[in-house]
């Protein structure tokens, strides 16, 4: 968990510069992205990558990554591509930002695809590491 706690969760909203999300920490500039009444806006930051924190071939990575994004949309969600990434190693994850996903829902995305955690939040509010499965 130490090393989902260090991520930097990075959303790439469309013409716009990049935004870094982080554990813990308020992100006053989600505000703009996040549009009308965004102070009541849940949103989540998801990936399908390395179910249960196990390493496996990106081309399964990328399959599963499809097919999370598939399910978004057939839910009639929002989401922004974006990535997590290690602030001192080279690892990366394809990851989005869902937005109006209540929280209950977002566990439950993370389950069927295999995290361990996501990160969940509200408005411009602190980033929230929440547990969906038990390390191995």
């Amino acid at each position: 968990m130490r090393a989902c706690r260090a991520t930097h969760y990075v959303v790439q909203p469309p013409a716009a510069a990049p935004l870094t999300l982080l554990v813990g920490h308020r992100s006053p500039e989600l505000i703009g992205f996040l549009g009308p009444s965004a102070a009541a806006r849940r949103w989540a930051f998801l990936t399908a990558y390395n179910p249960c924190s196990r390493e496996r071939p990106e081309a399964e990575n990328q399959a599963a990554q499809r097919a999370l994004e598939a399910d978004l949309r057939a839910r009639g969600l929002s989401f922004v591509p974006g990535e997590g990434k290690s602030p001192d190693s080279p690892w990366r994850e394809a990851s989005v930002l869902v937005l109006d996903l209540e929280r209950e829902d977002a566990i439950a995305l993370g389950r069927k695809y295999g995290q361990v955690a996501i990160v969940c939040g509200q408005g411009e509010g602190p980033a929230e590491l929440v547990v969906c499965l038990p390390l191995p």
